[in-house]
C-alpha cells in the first residue's frame, strides 16, 4: 500500500489519530515524515507545497540535491520585497541544555504548531511553572491562549524556559535550530554554496506563462525527490484535508499520487486525513481507505478509568451526552480533572 486515506465526520478522533502516526513514524519507525495541516491558514498553493517540503526534507537530506529546483523556482520568481516594520517569527535564544551553552533560532510559528500537540492540562501546567496565570491567557480556546502564553513569554524573556520545557516533553518535534558559529573572515567562502531561494513570489504575464513556471517548478521538484527516495524511505502526512485549496488537492493528485500509482515513486507513503479525501476506486492494490467508529461504551470506561484516572460513577450517561465522540469525551474528561472552585488558591 502507497496511499492511504481516513475519512471521518468532525470529532471521531482523526487529529489524535495523526499524531499518534506521526509519533510512530518518527520515534519508532525511524521514518522521516513530512506533516501539512491544511488547517493553518497559509497560501498552500503549489509554489508554497513545493518550497516547504524541499525545506524540510533538507533537514534529513543533503541540501544540494535540491540545487536545481531552487535555482528553477529562482528563475521563475520575483525576488521578495525587504520586510519593513515587520515583527520577525525568528528569534536567537542562549539555553542551556545537559549543562552546556547553547546558541539557537526558534521559529515562533514552529513553537506555536508544538505547543499545539498538548491538551489544557500540560499547558495549565507549564503556565503554572512559568508563574503566569493560564485564566488570564487572552483567547476563546486552547490554540488562541498557546499563541497569548508565547507572546507573554517573549515579553517577560520566558521563551527559553518555554521552549527546554516543551522539548523535555516531545522530543521527537524540532524546537530549536543550533546556530553555526560564523565562518573565520580570513578563510574564502566555499565556492559550491547551493542557491539560496530569494523567497519571491511567482512571476507570470500570462496564465500560458503562469502555467509553464508550474510545470517547470513540478518538473524539477520530482527530479529531486526521486533522488531522495534513492536513499531513503518517505512518509507525507497531509491533515484537514477538507480545508485544502483546490490548487492544493490537484498538486498532491497529479504530483504524488500518480506518479505513484505508475511506479515513480517508490519507498514514497502518502497519508491523507480529513472529513472527505479522494475518490480512488480503481487503485485498490496501491491504495488504503478507513474510517472511524465512535467509541462504545467499553471503550468510553476504559478511557476514564484506565487513561484518565477518572473515577466516574455514572459512565453510560458520560456515554450517552458523549455520543461516543472522541473530542466531546477527551473534553469533559478535561472539565472533570480541572480543580472546583473552592480548591482554588486564592
Amino acid at each position: 500500500m502507497a496511499v492511504m486515506l481516513i475519512e471521518a465526520p468532525t470529532g471521531m478522533g482523526k487529529t489524535f489519530l495523526v499524531k499518534r502516526m506521526r509519533h510512530h513514524t518518527q520515534i519508532e519507525s525511524q521514518l522521516p515524515i513530512v506533516h501539512i495541516d491544511f488547517r493553518e491558514r497559509r497560501a498552500h498553493d503549489t509554489l508554497w507545497l513545493v518550497r516547504y517540503i524541499r525545506d524540510q526534507l533538507s533537514k534529513i537530506v543533503p541540501p544540494y540535491i535540491f540545487d536545481d529546483l531552487t535555482t528553477t523556482i529562482n528563475q521563475y520568481t520575483t525576488p521578495a520585497a525587504p520586510a519593513s516594520g515587520l515583527r520577525t517569527t525568528i528569534k536567537k535564544l542562549r539555553l542551556t541544555v545537559e549543562g552546556q551553552p547553547l546558541e539557537v533560532s526558534v521559529d515562533l510559528v514552529a513553537i506555536r504548531r508544538n505547543l499545539n500537540e498538548f491538551g489544557v492540562t500540560e499547558i495549565r501546567t507549564i503556565t503554572f511553572d512559568l508563574g503566569l496565570k493560564f485564566d488570564d491567557l487572552i483567547g476563546e480556546n486552547l490554540a488562541a491562549k498557546v499563541i497569548d502564553l508565547i507572546n507573554r513569554c517573549e515579553r517577560f524573556k520566558l521563551l527559553d524556559q518555554l521552549v527546554l520545557w516543551g522539548a523535555g516533553e516531545l522530543p521527537h518535534l524540532i524546537w530549536w535550530e543550533e546556530l553555526v558559529p560564523e565562518p573565520d573572515a580570513a578563510q574564502p567562502a566555499a565556492v559550491d554554496a547551493s542557491p539560496e531561494d530569494h523567497g519571491g513570489d511567482l512571476q507570470a504575464s500570462s496564465q500560458q506563462a503562469r502555467q509553464l513556471a508550474i510545470k517547470q517548478i513540478n518538473r524539477a521538484f520530482s527530479s529531486c525527490l526521486r533522488r531522495v527516495l534513492d536513499t531513503h524511505r518517505l512518509v507525507l502526512l497531509f491533515d484537514s484535508f477538507e480545508d485544502a485549496t483546490d490548487e492544493a488537492e490537484a498538486w498532491i493528485h497529479d504530483q504524488l499520487l500518480v506518479p505513484m500509482f505508475d511506479n515513480r515513486f517508490e519507498n514514497l507513503l502518502v497519508i491523507v486525513s480529513g472529513r472527505q479525501t479522494y475518490d480512488i476506486r480503481d487503485r485498490k492494490p496501491l491504495v488504503g481507505k478507513t474510517g472511524l467508529d465512535p467509541f462504545t461504551l467499553d471503550d468510553v470506561r476504559e478511557y476514564l478509568l484506565e487513561k484518565r484516572n477518572i473515577q466516574e460513577d455514572d459512565i453510560e450517561k458520560v456515554f450517552k451526552y458523549s455520543r461516543g465522540l472522541p473530542s466531546v469525551l477527551a473534553t469533559m474528561a478535561d472539565v472533570a480533572s480541572m480543580p472546583s472552585a473552592d480548591e482554588d488558591d486564592w
